[in-house]
């Protein structure tokens, strides 16, 4: 095939890669990658218009099977959309290894073309695409081809608007969520009158959010005293009600989105951790919630 490939993301796809790599930053994670082509004479361009989250997994990898609601989401999408995968590598180089050209390698008999795309936090992107013989009019080679090399990855400037992004961070949310309630386990431990006991839940995960980062790295990572770092934040934030306000003042702000989320604003950051509440709150208690709330609004900008 002597045809040039292209691939072009538009600035409402980049988003959405960006909010997953922001949200989900030291891990990788995978999903479906829905795609159009425009095919000419010389050249066929891939544009990818959508994803669906499928995978939140480790730091070297990550992996999901089909179910029935990524298939109820892909027979949602419009006539000549195609399927490939997109899939993250975290704080690590974008790049093929041996295990991606075989997934490539193996897929690409179920479809005509199969686009595999790899993304990373520094918004560095690489794909590939297999074509299948027995159904690709007008190949001429093996059984099976790569492009050999990776595709040039056009980026757009001009920002778009999606309807989808809500949808995309309920996905992030829902996956971290059932990873942590999967890691979470009950233990006991005898309350203050005698003889009387009570259910108490801790979390015994890794951190999933950029809110649980730093506080680990403030109080100390795993189990202390027999204390989730989370129990030992919110234990120094009952105790000094204005240790919440030293900890995120704007000195320590400016150095946790330049740490965390590089190129963010204050404003910007302060609104991803507002964003992580969602996950974090509900193991703390509602005035420590509140703290927290109050300290990340007052650095939003006033409309």
């Amino acid at each position: 095939m002597n045809k040039v490939i292209s691939i072009f993301l538009t600035e409402d796809f980049q988003n959405r890669i960006r909010t997953l790599c922001l949200k989900v930053y030291e891990v990788e994670w995978s999903g479906i990658l829905y795609y159009t082509v425009e095919e000419t004479e010389d050249s066929i361009i891939l544009t990818p218009i959508d994803l669906y989250l499928e995978d939140i997994g480790s730091k070297a990898a990550t992996s999901f099977e089909a179910n029935m609601d990524s298939a109820i989401y892909t027979g949602s999408q419009p006539d000549g959309v195609f399927q490939g995968l997109i899939h993250s590598h975290n704080t690590m180089s974008s790049f093929f290894s041996s295990t991606d050209d075989k997934e490539l390698e193996d897929n690409t008999q179920f479809h005509n073309h199969y686009l595999s795309l790899i993304v990373n936090n520094k918004e560095e992107y690489v794909a590939k695409v297999g074509f299948n013989p027995t159904s690709y009019i007008g190949f001429n080679g093996k059984e099976f081809t790569g492009t050999g090399r990776p595709i040039l990855v056009t980026c757009a400037t001009q920002k778009e608007e999606s309807d989808k992004m809500i949808f995309l961070e309920g996905r992030i949310a829902k996956i971290k969520k059932d990873k942590i309630q999967e890691e979470t386990k009950i233990v006991r431990f005898t309350h203050d009158a005698p003889g009387e006991s009570l259910q108490h839940k801790q979390s015994y995960s890794t951190p999933q959010t950029i809110l649980e980062m730093i506080i680990d790295k403030e109080v100390g990572k795993g189990m202390i005293g027999g204390k989730t770092p989370l129990e030992r934040f919110e234990l120094k934030c009952l105790r000094d009600n204005k240790y919440v306000e030293r900890l995120f003042n704007e000195s320590n702000m400016k150095k946790f989105s330049v740490q965390y989320s590089p190129g963010y604003t204050i404003s910007e950051f302060a609104e991803i951790l507002l964003d992580d509440m969602s996950e974090v709150g509900e193991f703390m208690e509602e005035i420590v919630v509140g703290m927290l709330e109050d300290i990340f609004e007052s650095y939003q900008p006033v409309v």
